[in-house]
C-alpha cells in the first residue's frame, strides 16, 4: 500500500516553481515546521530560482523554522532533469496564491503524481477531483493536507489515476485549435456588424 511506503519512508514532496512571495514557499516551509513538530519526516524539493528580492528573507525563515536539513534547493532545471526529479518524489505541492493556468501543475498531473493543490487561483478549474486542497494563507491547512496522507485508509492510487487522465484534456492541439475557432468567431462577428 503507497500509504505504508510513505509512513516508513521519507515522505518525498516537490514543488516546481520560482521562489518568491506570492508562490508561497513561507507558508508551506510553516507548515512543514508544524508537521516536523510531530515527528513526520519529510523531504521538499524546491525546484526554481530564488527572487534575489526576496532570497534573504527567505533563507531566514528556512533557518529560523529548523527546516534547513528537510529542503533541497535544486534550482532551475531542463526538462529532462525535471521528469527524473518528479519520478524521485511522492507528491507534488502547489501552495501559490495566484496562477493564470499552471504549466507544471498539468506536468506533475502527466507524470501521475499526487498532487497537494492551492485552493486559490485557477488551479482548482485545471485540477477538478484530481487532488486535494488547502487554503494557502493558512499554514494549518497546508500542514493537514500533508498529514491526511499518512491516513491508511487514503486512496493514494485513486487520485493518481485522476489527475493522469484529467491531463489527457489537455494538449497544445486542442489550444491552437480552440484559440483558432476563437479568432474564426470573434473575427465572423466583427465582419457582421
Amino acid at each position: 500500500n503507497q500509504n505504508q511506503q510513505l509512513l516508513r519512508n521519507k515522505l518525498k514532496l516537490v514543488y516546481i516553481s520560482t521562489i518568491c512571495d506570492y508562490k508561497n514557499q513561507i507558508n508551506l516551509l510553516k507548515a512543514l515546521f508544524i508537521l516536523k513538530k510531530k515527528g513526520y519526516n519529510i523531504q521538499l524539493d524546491l525546484i526554481g530560482n530564488i527572487d534575489k528580492k526576496f532570497e534573504f528573507f527567505f533563507y531566514q525563515q528556512l533557518k529560523n523554522l529548523n527546516l534547513i536539513k528537510n529542503i533541497n534547493l535544486v534550482g532551475h532545471l531542463g526538462k529532462d532533469q525535471l521528469v527524473e526529479i518528479l519520478k524521485k518524489n511522492n507528491v507534488t505541492i502547489f501552495p501559490s496564491k495566484f496562477e493564470t493556468f499552471g504549466i507544471s501543475l498539468l506536468e506533475s498531473m502527466a507524470s501521475s503524481k499526487l498532487i497537494l493543490c492551492s485552493n486559490k487561483s485557477a488551479m482548482p478549474e485545471i485540477l477538478g477531483d484530481a487532488g486535494l486542497y488547502f487554503d494557502p494563507d493558512n499554514p494549518d491547512s497546508i500542514a493537514k493536507c500533508i498529514e491526511n496522507l499518512f491516513d491508511e485508509n487514503f486512496n493514494y492510487t485513486q487520485f493518481t489515476k485522476r489527475a493522469y487522465n484529467k491531463a489527457k484534456n489537455y494538449s497544445w492541439k486542442k489550444c491552437s485549435e480552440e484559440t483558432f475557432n476563437f479568432i474564426r468567431f470573434i473575427n465572423e462577428k466583427n465582419f457582421n456588424n
